[in-house]
Order: C-alpha cells, then sequence, then structure tokens
C-alpha cells in the first residue's frame, strides 16, 4: 500500500474518530450520561454499532475522547534519545507517553472537567493507567535486563533472544519498575492536567529524583 492511501485511510479514521467523539459529547451534554446509549451515540455520528466499538471500548471513553493505550514505535523512538539518562526517567517517560497518547495532549483540561462533572468517569481514567501500565510491564519483560546492566544501565535497550523467556527475579523487578514509573506519574497528577509538558523533562527528573531521596533516607 501506497504512502498516499495510508495516509487517507489514517484521514477517515481520525474523521469517523472525532464524528464519534463529538456526538458523544453533544449526546451527553443534552441527555445526561446515564441518559446516552451507546447505540444513540453510534446513530448521531452516523456510524454503526459495531463501528462505534472499533473506535471506543465504551460509551464513556466516547465521551471523553480515550483511546486505546499502546506503546507506539514514536515513543520508542522518542526513548533514543534517553539513552544517557537514569533508567526509571525513561521508564517514566515511556508510560507518560502511553498515557497522554490514549488522554490526547490537548484533551487533558477538558477531560478534568468532565470528570468533575461526572465522578463515575475515574474509573476509565483508572483503567487507562493500569492498561498503561500493563503494555510497559509487557514490553519491559522482553529486555535483556542482564545485558543491559552490564552495559552501565545506559544505551539502547537490548532484547532478550527469540524463544527466551524472563526469570522469576526479572518478573519481580520489571513490576517494581512499573509501580515506581506509576507513583511517579501520579505524583504529577496527569489526570488533573496540572503537567506543562513543555517542561516534562525536568519535572520528571525531580520527581525520581526526589524518589531515590525518600527511598535512601533511614
Amino acid at each position: 500500500m501506497q504512502k498516499s492511501e495510508v495516509s487517507l485511510r489514517e484521514r477517515r479514521k481520525d474523521r469517523t474518530w472525532k464524528a464519534i467523539h463529538e456526538s458523544a459529547q453533544q449526546l451527553v451534554q443534552e441527555r445526561g450520561l446515564k441518559g446516552t446509549t451507546t447505540e444513540e451515540i453510534a446513530v448521531s455520528a452516523g456510524v454503526s454499532p459495531r463501528t462505534f466499538f472499533n473506535y471506543f471500548a465504551t460509551k464513556e471513553d466516547a465521551v471523553l475522547g480515550l483511546r486505546k493505550p499502546r506503546l507506539a514505535p514514536e515513543m520508542l523512538e522518542a526513548d533514543a534519545g534517553r539513552h544517557d539518562v537514569y533508567v526509571f526517567e525513561r521508564i517514566t517517560h515511556l508510560l507518560l507517553d502511553i498515557l497522554v497518547a490514549s488522554f490526547g495532549e490537548d484533551a487533558l483540561p477538558r477531560i478534568k472537567k468532565k470528570v468533575e462533572q461526572y465522578p463515575e468517569l475515574r474509573n476509565r481514567i483508572k483503567w487507562i493507567q493500569i492498561s498503561g501500565e500493563q503494555i510497559l510491564t509487557d514490553f519491559l519483560l522482553t529486555i535483556d535486563w542482564k545485558t543491559f546492566a552490564a552495559n552501565g544501565r545506559k544505551g539502547e535497550f537490548p532484547l532478550l533472544g527469540e524463544g527466551v523467556e524472563p526469570d522469576a527475579d526479572t518478573f519481580s523487578r520489571v513490576r517494581a519498575s512499573v509501580l515506581i514509573a506509576s507513583a511517579a506519574v501520579r505524583h504529577l497528577e496527569l489526570h488533573k492536567g496540572a503537567v506543562d509538558l513543555e517542561n516534562i523533562d525536568r519535572y520528571i527528573s525531580d520527581t525520581v529524583a526526589m524518589f531515590r531521596m525518600l527511598l535512601r533516607e533511614d
């Protein structure tokens, strides 16, 4: 498939996503969250219920404009510019990138207002966070951490060989690493729209440094 065809397909997908999202917002504004169904949103957007669920898992996600969490290639490309950065900062950046892509960078203030209006939407925010943590965990379990440590914990993440499974110690360390990254992201209060993404490198560095200091205290 040629690049132009891919671009056209992506534009069509973006238009459909936007139509569903805007219809969900409008209907909820008119009828309330409980008074709106996915079927009504689909009809208003001019799509089938099946198409609706291809874009959003729930009506709540459509209202908030949440995208399914994923670790996109561009996120790993961004990590390539952090090869000399402390590993927990890199992991925190990856988790934050996953979550920001799911929430939508420009949508954070709006999401905050919607959650204030409908507190039950917090459950979907939590689902995005948990899903993002699992996606990051799955990726980190593909890394050869022994080789990474031998390389001074810097540089490109080396991957385990084909068919090689992580051992129990790696599972434990990866889980702890993701929990630390999650705590750092929560400290940044991403869901409240309080993060200045233009200065995120400094915020993450300062937050991780604070965590390291607290862990060293008696």
